[in-house]
C-alpha cells in the first residue's frame, strides 16, 4: 500500500508517500528523492536517522541524510573533468574538490513522482549545464516495497556524453538511537580505495585482510575503528570505497545488532562505508541529535572520482545509452 502526503514548506506544498507493507513502513519525499524513514514495524522502530519534518531537510540537511545523490556522489578531484576534448568545471564545495553533485544536486531538487501499482515513481530532468554537468539528463528512480525489504532501481539516460554516478546516502542505525559503534558488519570486499587528506581517493587499491577494514568475517565496528592504520586517521574513520566482486546484483554487506539484520544487495561495482566522522547535528527525528557515529551509510556506487583514476567501470553515461542499477534493503529479526 501507499499513501501520499503533503507538507507546506517554504518552497511551498512538497509532497511525499509512505510504502507500507505489514513489516515495512518507508516514508520518501519528493524533495531530494529522500528516505525520510524506514520503520521495522514488529519492533516500531525507524532504522535511518533523518528529520521530523521536510522544512528542516530544507533548512539544513548538510549530512544529506536520506538523500538521493547526483550527478555524480562522493569526490571530483579539483571540481572538473575533461570528456572529449572538453574540459567542464564543477562547483568545489569540499575542499579543493566537488562534492555529491556540487552545491545544488538532487538532494536538493523536487521530484516528480506517481503510484504505478505497488511501485514509487520518482522522476527528475537535470537540464545541460546544471551545477556545470553537460547534457540533458532523465532520472527515473523507482521504489518497490517487497515482504522484508525496499528495493530501488536506477535508470538514467542523457542527450550528451556527460558523467553520472548516484547513490542513496542513508545513515542506519539498527538501535534506532545512541552509536553504531556496536553494530556489526560483514563484506565480502577485499579491496578498499586510499584516500588523501580531503578523503579524495588517490587510485590505490589496498588488500583489506589484516587491516581494519576487513568485514569478511563479521566484525563489531567499534572495535575496527579503535584500531591504529593511517587511512583511519586520516579520514577520522571510515570514508572509504570498498570493492565488492563479480558483477551483476549480489550481496554487498550485511549490518547486525542484537535483534535486526539489515542486508544490502546491490548491481553497482561497490559501496562506500562512512562511520558518520562528522556528523553534528543538534535536531534530529524526535528532538534527539546526532554526533558522530550516530549513523552509518553503506553507500553503493561507482569508485569515486574514476574519471581521473580510471578505475573501472567508468561514470560515463555516453549519448542516448541507458543507465541501470539497483539496490536492495532487506531487514531480517535476529532469532534468539
Amino acid at each position: 500500500m501507499i499513501k501520499e502526503f503533503s507538507e507546506s514548506t517554504t518552497l511551498g506544498s512538497v509532497r511525499g508517500w509512505q510504502l507500507e507493507n505489514p513489516l515495512l513502513s518507508v516514508r520518501i519525499l519528493s524533495y531530494g528523492a529522500i528516505i525520510q524513514s524506514f520503520v521495522y514495524r514488529p519492533f516500531d522502530r525507524d532504522i535511518v536517522l533523518g528529520f521530523d519534518t521536510i522544512q528542516e531537510y530544507i533548512d539544513d540537511n548538510h549530512c544529506y541524510l536520506g538523500a538521493t545523490i547526483g550527478r555524480v556522489a562522493n569526490r571530483i578531484k579539483g571540481g572538473c573533468f575533461t570528456l572529449g576534448e572538453t574540459e567542464y568545471r564543477v562547483p568545489v564545495n569540499n575542499g579543493p574538490n566537488s562534492l555529491h553533485g556540487g552545491l545544488n544536486g538532487f538532494d536538493k531538487k523536487i521530484f516528480a513522482g506517481e503510484i504505478k501499482g505497488d511501485q514509487l515513481i520518482l522522476t527528475y530532468v537535470s537540464a545541460s549545464g546544471e551545477e556545470g554537468y553537460p547534457g540533458e539528463l532523465s532520472l527515473t528512480l523507482t521504489f518497490s516495497l517487497k515482504e522484508d525489504s525496499l528495493s530501488l532501481n536506477y535508470k538514467a539516460t542523457s542527450n550528451q556524453d556527460t558523467l553520472f554516478a548516484p547513490t542513496q546516502h542513508s545513515y542506519f542505525n539498527l538501535n534506532g538511537s545512541g552509536d553504531i559503534l556496536g553494530h556489526r558488519l560483514y563484506s565480502p570486499a577485499l579491496q578498499f580505495g586510499a584516500v588523501d587528506e580531503f578523503t579524495l581517493p588517490t587510485g590505490e587499491l589496498l588488500p583489506v585482510a589484516g587491516t581494519p577494514f576487513d568485514f569478511t568475517r563479521e566484525r563489531m565496528i567499534g572495535k575496527m575503528l579503535a584500531q591504529s592504520h593511517p587511512q583511519l586517521t586520516i579520514a577520522k574513520g571510515f570514508d572509504h570505497h570498498f570493492c565488492v566482486p563479480h558483477e551483476g546484483k549480489r550481496l554487498f554487506a550485511t549490518l547486525s545488532n542484537e535483534d535486526l539484520y539489515l542486508k544490502i544487495y546491490s548491481s553497482f561495482p561497490g559501496f562506500q562505508l562512512y562511520s558518520g566522522n562528522y556528523l553534528d547535528l543538534t535536531f534530529g527525528k524526535a528532538s534527539s541529535s546526532y554526533k558522530e557515529h550516530s549513523g552509518i551509510c553503506l553507500e553503493t556506487q561507482y569508485f569515486p572520482d574514476n574519471i581521473h583514476n580510471q578505475i573501472p567501470p567508468l561514470s560515463i553515461l555516453k549519448q542516448n545509452e541507458t543507465f541501470v542499477e539497483e539496490t536492495t534493503w532487506q531487514v531480517l529479526r535476529r532469532e534468539a
